[in-house]
């Protein structure tokens, strides 16, 4: 009895019961209200795990932070940095880039330009 308690109380928590005559998941509908949708959360994981060692959301790092790229560099340029930083360097008018080569599936990249837009928005809206 204790077990198949804890596993209804469970299965609520996780998000799994119906509030309010809603069938949205509960975890997901508080990532909504909290403003984050799930890519900007999954985006999160992929810039921590790919990005972080040189850029930070506000603050310079190796490179620069989330907000100023956000400000100034538009999505298409964001992009094109990611998937060839070579190139992305001299269409800016720089000879080299200090950024390396990071091996990004189109998914990863596509996070990656949400969780940048939103990190550098929130900043902005913090900071100002």
């Amino acid at each position: 009895m204790r077990l198949t308690f804890f596993l209804a109380a469970a299965a609520w928590f996780i998000g799994q019961a119906v509030v309010a005559g809603e069938k949205e998941p509960l975890l997901v509908k508080s990532a909504y209200q909290s403003g984050e949708t799930l890519a900007r959360l999954n985006g999160r994981e992929v810039f921590m795990e790919k990005c972080w060692g040189c850029h930070h959301e506000v603050v310079v790092a190796f490179g620069p932070s989330f907000r100023w790229i956000s400000l100034n560099r538009t999505e298409s340029q964001v992009r094109l940095q990611l998937q060839n930083p070579a190139q992305s360097a001299l269409k800016l008018g720089y000879k080299r880039s200090a950024m390396p080569v990071i091996p990004l599936t189109p998914e990863q990249t596509d996070k990656i330009v949400d969780y940048i837009r939103y990190a550098g928005k929130k900043a902005s809206d913090t900071n100002d």
